[in-house]
């Protein structure tokens, strides 16, 4: 059995499979543990673009030590990486591509998906993608930056067109969302309804309070990769909160991310939530989160899950509760 296999627990073989962009693979039946990774481009000064390319790499071989199942590259890595700085239309390519390929050879080499955001040279015009590498370095989705900036567009960027989507994998369901993007509701609330459990955001800036809502709105958690200091690569809780963070010493991130999480409110659940940890235990962890009036379960063991503990407690998430008070609100406004 492989390190992956068994540090994951996955269930069956069914896991393996791949889904295409828009589909997703099937649910895993117990904990799904996640291991995450994510690098700035924080000191690296490239000349060309091959050898921005050899500076990631040599980046990303660190992360590997630690066998990630995902590493997420910075938006546009390569017009953040050289200088002098070179224009769109000298960075574009076509996907797959020079460095798609050169991307394809280490998501085979370490059995580790990629995301990969690039310049895309597509039907006459650039965008700003993301691309996404399986473990056997099969192009599998990509997302278009939707929400350009003025500027991009001025250099010659185009604004991505499609609503994003979840992107298939053997271990759930990820989503993508790209720098100013995180200024519009439209993308992340998409992919909320499409269940995703992580959302990569490679950016140029750290994003901040911007970002944080993002997560305990969307109940999912958050993988920020931006360009270099004064931001670091993050990744953010179901409830807004940093769990793991780059910096001097490393200026990259591979960490696990655990998806049997919940976010409730404690309206009507506190007798549940007490229930829970006097059956379980250590086999769960509640965060009570005082100020908010919220607490955040996790599954703890793998034989737990959040939707398991949902049905055998009668728990309501902290979003259908949301809906739930609004539809009371407006039958009682029609009244």
């Amino acid at each position: 059995m492989s390190q992956h296999t068994s540090r994951r627990r996955f269930v069956g073989a069914t896991a393996a499979l791949m889904a295409q962009s828009g589909a997703a693979s099937p649910e895993p039946a117990k904990r799904r543990e996640v291991w995450v990774g994510a690098l700035t481009m924080d000191s690296l000064t490239a000349r060309s673009k091959d050898d921005a390319i050899k500076l990631a790499l040599g980046r990303m071989d660190r992360v590997a030590e630690k066998k990630p199942d995902i590493v997420c590259l910075t938006e546009t890595f390569q017009l953040a990486t050289v200088q002098p700085r070179q224009t769109y239309d000298q960075l574009a390519e076509t996907i797959p591509g020079p460095t798609t390929d050169r991307m394809a050879e280490w998501a085979r080499a370490h059995q580790c998906y990629v995301i990969c955001p690039i310049h895309e040279r597509q039907g006459g015009k650039i965008y700003n993608t993301a691309v996404v590498l399986d473990r056997k370095g099969q192009v599998t989705a990509s997302y278009r930056k939707v929400h350009v900036v003025e500027n991009e567009m001025q250099a010659g960027a185009s604004c991505g067109r499609a609503t994003p989507k979840a992107i298939g994998t053997d271990f759930g369901r990820i989503g993508i969302q790209t720098c100013f993007d995180v200024n519009w509701s439209d993308g992340w609330t998409a992919l909320k309804g499409d269940g995703v459990g992580i959302v990569f955001w490679p950016s140029a800036y750290p994003g901040g309070r911007a970002l944080y809502p993002r997560a305990w709105q969307n109940g999912y958690h958050i993988v920020s990769v931006p360009w270099y200091k004064p931001g670091s690569a993050e990744v953010i809780d179901p409830a807004g909160d940093v769990i793991a963070s780059s910096g001097h010493w490393e200026p990259w991130i591979c960490a696990p991310v655990n998806l049997e999480k919940g976010l409730f409110h404690i309206d009507f659940q506190t007798d549940k939530a007490r229930k829970i940890e006097a059956k379980y235990g250590r086999r769960v962890n509640i965060k009570w989160m005082h100020l908010e009036n919220w607490f955040l379960l996790e599954a703890v063991d793998p034989e737990l899950t959040i939707a398991g503990l949902k049905s055998e407690f009668g728990l309501v998430p902290l979003d259908e509760y949301l809906t739930r008070a609004e539809s009371a609100q407006q039958a009682d406004l029609r009244a």
